[in-house]
């Protein structure tokens, strides 16, 4: 019966999708999850929290939402940028929060770095704005301790929000995530050159 269950919710389409996706990198997957994941999510297929931000969207009806913590590095990595761009495009962002290493009461230390994403199923239009807010530290910067990063996500003090046109993200070289306008600054390349 739990595998009948299981299937069973897996085939369905919902109006809300919630989830703390799960983590497990390309080189600690069994050969068949590569495969599976090769062929049906290949833009995600490095890591199965990646894969799973694909999979999400696939549960949701056109126009509701899917909301999920997951990892960060997938935001702004070059092994990503097929991800991103593939999202950027299909789906609408609305609500990005950089939450960073420390986000959880039970995973201490800076192993787990991460970011609750609200997105909804459909192509964006042209005005698609995302809302976001970063409450999580640079290296080398003092640790923000939760229930901080709690009040700044509710709006208090350090937890301004910022608002960035979807579409401008593509503008971006490697389509990385960020609400700094990186399109209006010049490439290191016409400013640098390496020996």
């Amino acid at each position: 019966q739990g595998l009948a269950r299981a299937a069973e919710l897996l085939a369905g389409r919902y109006t809300l999708v919630i989830t703390n996706v799960p983590y497990l990198g390309r080189g600690n997957q069994c050969e068949d999850l590569k495969k599976h994941l090769a062929d049906h999510y290949a833009a995600g297929k490095f890591d199965l929290a990646t894969a799973f931000a694909l999979r999400g969207l696939s549960f949701c009806e056109e126009g509701t939402a899917l909301a999920q913590v997951t990892q960060r590095s997938w935001l702004f990595q070059t092994t990503y940028r097929k991800l991103r761009e593939r999202l950027l495009a299909t789906s609408r962002w609305h609500f990005l929060a950089e939450l960073g290493p420390g986000a959880f009461e039970t995973i201490s230390g800076e192993k787990v770095s991460v970011a609750l994403l609200i997105q909804s199923a459909g192509a964006p239009d042209a005005e698609q704005t995302i809302v976001g807010v970063d409450v999580s530290t640079q290296r080398g910067e003092k640790a923000i301790p939760l229930v901080e990063k709690a009040a700044r996500l509710a709006g208090g003090s350090g937890g301004s929000l910022n608002r960035v046109m979807q579409a401008a993200l593509l503008d971006n070289t490697g389509a990385p995530i960020t609400f700094r306008p990186l399109a209006t600054l010049p490439l290191l390349g016409s400013v640098a050159t390496a020996q």
